[in-house]
Order: C-alpha cells, then sequence, then structure tokens
C-alpha cells in the first residue's frame, strides 16, 4: 500500500490542534506519515506537538511566512507516494486515509482523489460539501456563475500523488486564501490531472468565527483570488469562453472594490473605504447607475453601517 504524507501548518491553534492531530493518528491503519509545521505560535501549541511526537514524522515550530510558505515546507519533508495537507483546525474523518490508500493501491495510474467533508462548528448543523467534478475549463475559473458550487474537494480531502509536484509544482506562496483553488486549477487546466472522486467522507471542516475565512476571506479575499486565478488561466480557454470570461472580470472587479469598501467601512476606516468607493468609479462610470455601488456610498459618505 502506498505511503500517506499528511501536511498540518498551524500558527496559534492550540484549541484545535490536539484534536486536529488526534484524529489524523486515529485515522488508518496504513503507513501515514504526519508532518506537523508550526509558525511559531505562543499560544502553548508547541506542548501539544510534543505530546504527539511519537507519531510524528517531522515537526518543527519557527515563524515563516504564512500558510501556503507552511505546506511548502512540509511537502519538501515528506516522503510518502500520496499526499495532502489538513488545517489544524479540521479533522480527518476515522477511516478516511484507509480509503484513500486503498484507492491508489486498485488505481496504480490515478494520480488526484477527492472526497466529500464534513462541514461542524458551533450553533451549526452538520452538512456535506461533495465535489461534483469538472463539467470545463470555464466552470473552473467562475466559481460565482456555475450551477454546482463545488467542482473541488475542501483542502483536507484532497490526496494526490508525489509526482503531481513534479509535473506541476509546489503551492504559490503569493496565495494566502485560494492556495488550493489555485493549485487544484493547475492541475486540472496546466497538468490535464484527471481527478476522480470518492462519495465517502475522508476530512471535517470546522467552521468558527476566529478562521480567517470568516473574516477577510468572506468579505473580499476569497473574490480577489478567484479573479487573480481566472486571469491568470484565461488564455487556456477558447476564444468564445475567453470573451465570456472578459465580461464577467469586469463585473466581478467592480464588485471587489465595493466588497472592500464595505469590510474598511465596518472596520471603522472611513478614509480607505471612500478610497475604495472613488476606484470602483475609476474603474466603472456606470457605478453612477448600479444600485449596490449606490447603496455603498449612501452608507459610507453618511456614516451608517
Amino acid at each position: 500500500m502506498p505511503r500517506l504524507s499528511i501536511i498540518i501548518p498551524s500558527f496559534q491553534q492550540r484549541d484545535y490542534l490536539a484534536e486536529c492531530l488526534a484524529s489524523a493518528v486515529a485515522s488508518s491503519t496504513a503507513k501515514v506519515e504526519l508532518i506537523v509545521v508550526d509558525g511559531g505560535s505562543t499560544d502553548g501549541s508547541v506542548g501539544v506537538i510534543k505530546e504527539f511526537e511519537p507519531h510524528l514524522a517531522w515537526w518543527v515550530s519557527e515563524p515563516d511566512k504564512g500558510q501556503t510558505d507552511a505546506i511548502n515546507k512540509g511537502l519538501r519533508r515528506a516522503t510518502g507516494d500520496v499526499w495532502a495537507y489538513l488545517n489544524s483546525d479540521d479533522l480527518l474523518q476515522p477511516g478516511g486515509l484507509d480509503i484513500v490508500a486503498k484507492f491508489f493501491t486498485d488505481n496504480p495510474d490515478a494520480d488526484w482523489l477527492s472526497g466529500g467533508c464534513r462541514v461542524f462548528g458551533e450553533d451549526i448543523e452538520d452538512w456535506y460539501l461533495n465535489p461534483v467534478g469538472i463539467t470545463n475549463d470555464r466552470e473552473i475559473l467562475t466559481p460565482w456563475d456555475r450551477p454546482h458550487p463545488y467542482v473541488f474537494p475542501q483542502s483536507g480531502a484532497c490526496f494526490m500523488r508525489r509526482h503531481v509536484i513534479d509535473k506541476i509544482g509546489y503551492f504559490d506562496p503569493s496565495y494566502h486564501y485560494s492556495m488550493d483553488m489555485e493549485y487544484y486549477t493547475r492541475a486540472a487546466i496546466k497538468g490535464k490531472i484527471a481527478q476522480h472522486i470518492t462519495g465517502e467522507c475522508l476530512a471535517a471542516w470546522r467552521l468558527h468565527t476566529e478562521a480567517k475565512s470568516f473574516q477577510r476571506g468572506v468579505a473580499y479575499a476569497f473574490r480577489e483570488d478567484e479573479i487573480r486565478i481566472a486571469e491568470t488561466y484565461l488564455d487556456c480557454l477558447d476564444p468564445h469562453d475567453q470573451q465570456l470570461l472578459k465580461h464577467q472580470l469586469t463585473d466581478q472587479k467592480r464588485e471587489l472594490f465595493l466588497r472592500k469598501a464595505m469590510w474598511n467601512h465596518r472596520a471603522g476606516d472611513g478614509k480607505t473605504a471612500r478610497s475604495f468607493l472613488w476606484q470602483a468609479l475609476q474603474f466603472s462610470p456606470s457605478c453612477l447607475l448600479h444600485r449596490p455601488w449606490l447603496g455603498a456610498a449612501r452608507r459610507i459618505l453618511l456614516g451608517s453601517r
């Protein structure tokens, strides 16, 4: 059976780290290499890591350049045939890695397996994120305009063979929110790597208000990354789809200015909010006839939230 490498990037996540590591230790009878890359936490995370040290192939706690840098650092240390990264506030499902190991054993030509993910958190009812796969490349690049929200898995439920890194490289360290989506897009569009999907649940994604996803991420950062990914891979589409996407990107960039303006307005930074409002107008003068821009202008200029 293949050896599985699980990279766990972490920073100031003591409250969740032990549960994450315990789930990884208990999730499989397969050969698993656990690697923890901590960004120099000062909240007691190192003590938690040391408790699990007998189960770890390697760990480090030192300042880094963020989550993407930590993932790449772990991948460079990994020796497994198949790898995934697991956020330190998320979990692996019991038996999930056994499913992964069996799949890659039974399918020696497969390089990429995506699975379902249980989504959980305080005061929310569990639900499941199940990727449906790729219909066409344009759908990959337009998450704001497709019939299904998830063509790719949550990162903890995504497994690739080691030689995928040899083919398309490591994660792009300039992304701090959608580094996983950029990587999967690169794998699908540039690498032409086929995504195989299992209906089994492989991981659990914890929703909590302290996560960066629910701060700048939801407000505007994910959309900013999605626009950048679309622009990066635009030339890979056929001419017709390129033209359609260009029109959509104009609308999305205008909306991004408004998202940034309202984020800063709610944060009490009126000067920056007004700057983004003005940039939206410069980018698209038709904003004067655009109700969302007019509504944002009213709130920002009149001071209501």
